[in-house]
């Protein structure tokens, strides 16, 4: 892990100068431009993938037109790599206990509902890759709204990919499990996704419901409530604006608690250039407009921060 080192002097934003350069400092350097606001900390993917709020609204309006409820396949869909949150290769002598290599030969016996298999044989040994052979191909990511339902599970930590399926127009069945994201505590059971235990024993069950949702349950289905219960929450507090304000409420509640005397000291530190917004998928003309009033030194306040940034898109 590599840990970088800034400090917030006089409103301006520094690092240390030997700091290691990546893509996810890069991330980081964007998201710490906005200095009000959340939750906690969001990962470096959920902002590259983040849309503003009248993107996001049109996004969705896209997905309902795109993939209608009477059109989806009758199947809960997953793909995926043997990426698993204890072990980072997988022999004869771990395999079975590898969650996703269990529930692909899982899956093996429900294939009237269980469209679930692994894609990508990761770091697997020959005797591993001979007991997964029957692998799914891949398909666009947006394309698993073609079925009833997408099932979700942990991968090397928490599920990187939920942070962008929560904008899809699908319900979610996703694994239970300690291993969350930042915001996942906002999607409720049985309110905005449906969960499945990780022994399996009611995934048949809890896949089966979805699908006959799905096929006969029409817009009020629970099937159809989960997912514009899920579709809300994002759209309320997962575009551009909450997630900066996310990782900003994260700073602020971590500084309140913190004891530590602070250093100003800025030798063997160098200032940020505070231009946004290369790693995220925002309009040119609101990423100048951000550089300009970030450049000019102006913040707002918590109060105001959603408005004032979401007038700007």
């Amino acid at each position: 892990m590599n840990v970088v080192h800034y400090k917030v002097v006089s409103g301006k934003l520094y690092v240390l100068e030997k700091a290691w350069g990546d893509w996810q400092r890069n991330v980081t350097e964007e998201m710490l431009q906005f200095q009000d606001a959340g939750f906690t900390m969001p990962s470096y993917t959920v902002w590259q993938r983040a849309l503003g709020p009248t993107q996001l609204s049109t996004y969705r309006a896209c997905l309902n037109k795109r993939y209608p409820a009477d059109k989806r396949k009758s199947v809960v869909f997953w793909r995926g790599s043997t990426t698993d949150t204890v072990h980072g290769s997988f022999n004869k002598d771990n395999y079975l206990k590898v969650f996703r290599i269990l529930l692909h030969q899982f899956a093996r016996n429900h294939t009237d509902i269980l469209d679930v298999r692994i894609a990508n044989p990761l770091n697997c040994d020959a005797f591993v890759k001979e007991q997964i052979n029957d692998t799914g191909a891949l398909i666009g990511f947006e394309a698993f709204n073609q079925h009833c339902a997408i099932l979700d599970v942990d991968g090397n930590g928490w599920s990187d990919r939920f942070g962008q399926m929560v904008h899809f127009n699908t319900p979610i069945l996703k694994l239970a499990s300690n291993h969350t994201g930042f915001f996942e505590h906002l999607m409720a059971p049985n309110v905005a996704i449906d969960q499945f235990s990780k022994d399996l024993s009611d995934l048949p069950e809890k896949a089966r419901q979805l699908i006959a949702d799905c096929q006969t349950g029409g817009s009020n289905s629970r099937a159809r409530k989960l997912a514009r219960s899920m579709q809300a929450i994002s759209q309320m507090l997962m575009d551009h604006v909450g997630i900066a304000e996310a990782f900003a409420y994260t700073l602020h509640t971590y500084k309140n608690l913190s004891s530590w005397t602070f250093d100003s000291s800025l030798t063997g530190f160098k200032q940020v250039n505070r231009a946004c917004c290369s790693e995220a998928r925002v309009p040119k003309a609101f990423a100048d407009a951000v550089t300009a009033k970030v450049a000019g030194g102006a913040t707002a306040s918590p109060a105001v921060g959603r408005r004032s940034l979401a007038a700007q898109r």
